[in-house]
């Protein structure tokens, strides 16, 4: 609801991927203040990993964060998404902390990530 109410087609971009009229990948790049960006609900279907479209995804993100000239960027994600957490990695978020929630009434590790432009 949040995105809707503040989507600038200047600053956000979503990417969806579709197979036979059906979503399959979701990425979205979220304006924030002091010119940040969010890189939320990265999504991809399991039946689709592994097959570079998470990368793919992942490139078209930062090729937009690029051109947009944000000055930094943020996600968060939890414990257990390894192949998430290296495409983050690869293009150079930092993991800045992690904790343990019970957000979603169960336990699990948040972890927060940061990008800075260099």
């Amino acid at each position: 609801m949040e995105f809707q109410q503040t989507y600038d087609p200047e600053k956000d971009r979503v990417w969806v991927v579709e197979k036979e009229h059906q979503m399959v990948g979701f990425l979205l790049l979220c304006h924030r203040p002091e010119n940040q960006a969010q890189l939320r609900f990265f999504i991809l279907d399991q039946s689709w990993r592994g097959l570079g479209i998470g990368r793919q995804l992942m490139n078209e993100w930062m090729s937009f964060f690029q051109e947009k000239k944000y000055k930094s960027a943020y996600l968060f994600t939890t414990s257990g998404l390894d192949a998430a957490v290296s495409l983050y990695t690869d293009h150079g978020f930092v993991k800045v902390s992690e904790e343990s929630t019970l957000n979603y009434g169960f336990p699990m590790l948040e972890i927060y990530f940061r990008l800075e432009k260099k």
